[in-house]
């Protein structure tokens, strides 16, 4: 079974968008389409930053609200995750209790980059990461480059040790910081979206599959040369269960439907 654990769909991915219909993506049909056609069986689901025209959805409302209906009616395919801007301070934490409690989402998603907060923040971030650890909820954490650095975040994993922080891309192109980070830190997980197979290899090679994540990115990315790029490198088909499925049902328990 092949899990994406970094998918994105909602109002602000519309055909308004830099590449057109490339991104448009607006809703959870839209989704699982390009998931039917990729071979790829289920989902996590966030908001994706706006594109596009004016941004008229600052706090992520209605993108959240979008992916809510977008699970309700996919359930057996979709879970959502929470996608706050921290900067919102007491409103951010109201909205992301909503989406626990009234839409059931299973994790939360934060980007430093988008959103132009430091990881290192722990007063601004304390309120939301208190939220997640209560319920035991995953924070999947936009990583690449300043102020999104993987070493960024060691302070703020370091001070959540109950809450399972997964690291976005694997760094990017600074996959040493993310490796680095999960060395460090056992509650750290390494998701491949947009990676390149030659550190996706290595990093295997460095710390086994226990800890990484399969993730597309889409519709930023092909989502078919995501999972052809990790069918290529030659993985034990135990190391391809974990990092497509095993991994990622663990850190949620269950598929939530």
């Amino acid at each position: 079974m092949i899990i994406d654990a970094h998918a994105h769909f909602g109002p602000g991915l519309r055909s308004t968008a830099p590449f057109g219909p490339l991104f448009d993506i607006p809703n959870g049909r839209s989704l699982i389409g390009r998931m039917n056609r990729t071979g790829i069986q289920r989902a996590v689901a966030f908001a994706p930053r706006w594109q596009g025209g004016a941004f008229i959805d600052p706090d992520y409302r209605k993108a959240n609200a979008a992916i809510a209906r977008g699970v309700k009616r996919y359930p057996d395919r979709l879970v959502g995750f929470a996608r706050v801007n921290p900067k919102f301070g007491k409103k951010a934490a109201a909205e992301l209790e909503r989406c626990f409690t009234q839409y059931g989402f299973c994790g939360l998603k934060l980007d430093p980059e988008t959103e132009a907060f430091s990881p290192l923040d722990l007063d601004l971030l304390g309120p939301l990461m208190e939220i997640c650890q209560a319920r035991g909820a995953p924070v999947l954490m936009h990583t690449s480059f300043h102020p999104a650095q993987p070493l960024q975040s060691l302070e703020l994993i370091d001070a959540f040790p109950k809450i399972n922080f997964i690291l976005g891309h694997m760094g990017y192109r600074i996959v040493s910081d993310a490796v680095i980070t999960a060395e460090a830190a056992r509650n750290v997980y390494l998701e491949t979206s947009g990676n390149m197979p030659s550190y996706i290899a290595r990093t295997v090679k460095r710390m086994g599959a226990e800890r990484m994540l399969f993730g597309t990115d889409m519709p930023f990315t092909d989502p078919k040369l995501e999972v052809d790029r990790l069918q290529s490198l030659g993985l034990t088909p135990a190391q391809m269960d974990r990092i497509f499925s095993g991994t990622l049902l663990e850190l949620l328990g269950r598929w939530p439907a």
